[in-house]
């Protein structure tokens, strides 16, 4: 039975999310991106084409088949229906906010933290873009987020956690089926590098398990694949190399473009930063081995996308997940010293300024 403490949060929540991601989302014009996917759903239903994916009546094998199928449901239940179409992106926002707002109670032991982090992430500029565009990279982070939430639990939890195990199979499975490895590598990689540096988990009776998620994982995640393998390799083979050749030669930037990654936080880039500045951090923020573990997760991703060539300012999106915990760490000392007033002058004027920039461009 959930807490009056997490009703309150969760009621909160949900009502920031109603004007992040539904509120008059049918204002902004259809993108380039969301016309291909809608196309695609299109004609999934107008040619009965479920498994093969086209656009504009040829094979479309870019994006495994997973969003479509939901888009083309929405298109059947309401044809043309953009606000449907995005709301049901939004829907995936909430469930991505939700999970976080789990993951960060496991974490910390504590709903205020959870309730920050999630409230700061459902505020994120990236994340309010993809919640309010039927696009599918919400779909992939989502699907990865609920996995590593039941991963985590799994490698804290006495026992072999079957349960646990198998869910995280089954959501990286669904991630896979939504844009391939893309969250495999900006999400879940950096969790794992991060969480085995700082907590180094103990496999003692969970190997089995663990065989079993990955099991569940690849049955998922390639049965679309190994089906275009016999059923249309040349169409398959040369979409392969397209993109593997797009990530080395389209919109090739310099290592140091992301960088600039806090400002994809929007009104949290200040905070952000400041959050991220460890010799700052290291002896402020509790509990200290859980900001650690996101510190290093947040840098890791920047640091894992930052090796590709091809970079746009969308790849960072899953960065903003652990970083939104960051900037929780530093609230909550802010607001701990604030109560206790202990907070020192150059603190509270770093701070002051911090709210003082994002309110004046607000208004």
């Amino acid at each position: 039975m959930k807490s009056s403490q997490e009703v309150k949060h969760l009621l909160i929540l949900a009502i920031v999310c109603w004007f992040a991601f539904f509120h008059n989302n049918s204002a902004q014009k259809v993108g380039i991106m969301e016309a291909r996917n809608l196309v695609t759903a299109h004609e999934m239903v107008e040619y009965n084409n479920w498994i093969v994916p086209t656009m504009n009546g040829e094979l479309r094998l870019e994006k495994p088949p997973l969003p479509t199928w939901i888009a083309a449901i929405v298109e059947i239940i309401s044809p043309d229906n953009i606000a449907l179409q995005r709301g049901i992106a939004g829907c995936m926002a909430i469930l991505l906010i939700y999970f976080l707002y789990l993951m960060a109670f496991a974490l910390s032991k504590d709903r205020t933290f959870a309730f920050i982090s999630s409230l700061i992430l459902s505020t994120s500029l990236y994340v309010v873009i993809m919640g309010r565009t039927a696009t599918w990279d919400i779909y992939c982070h989502t699907f990865m987020l609920m996995a590593i939430y039941y991963l985590y639990n799994a490698f804290h939890k006495e026992g072999s956690a079957w349960k646990e195990f198998v869910l995280s199979g089954i959501f990286m499975g669904l991630s896979f089926l939504s844009k391939g490895p893309v969250a495999f590598f900006a999400l879940l990689l950096p969790f794992l590098i991060s969480f085995i540096v700082v907590y180094k988990p103990s496999l003692n009776g969970k190997i089995k398990p663990i065989l079993v998620m990955i099991t569940i994982m690849l049955i998922l995640s390639f049965w679309w694949p190994v089906y275009l393998y016999f059923n249309h390799i040349e169409e398959a083979m040369y979409v392969a190399q397209k993109e593997s050749t797009a990530w080395v030669n389209h919109n090739v930037k310099p290592w140091y473009r992301y960088l600039s990654f806090p400002v994809q936080s929007g009104l949290w880039t200040i905070f952000l930063t400041i959050s991220l500045i460890f010799p700052y951090a290291k002896n402020r923020f509790e509990p200290h081995r859980e900001y650690r573990f996101m510190m290093i997760w947040t840098l890791m991703a920047v640091f894992l996308l930052s090796l590709f060539p091809e970079k746009k300012e969308r790849y960072l999106f899953p960065v903003l997940i652990p970083a939104a915990c960051c900037v929780a760490f530093y609230l909550s000392y802010i607001f701990r010293e604030l109560r206790s007033n202990r907070l020192k002058r150059y603190e509270r004027l770093v701070f002051n300024i911090s709210v003082l920039i994002p309110t004046l461009i607000c208004y």
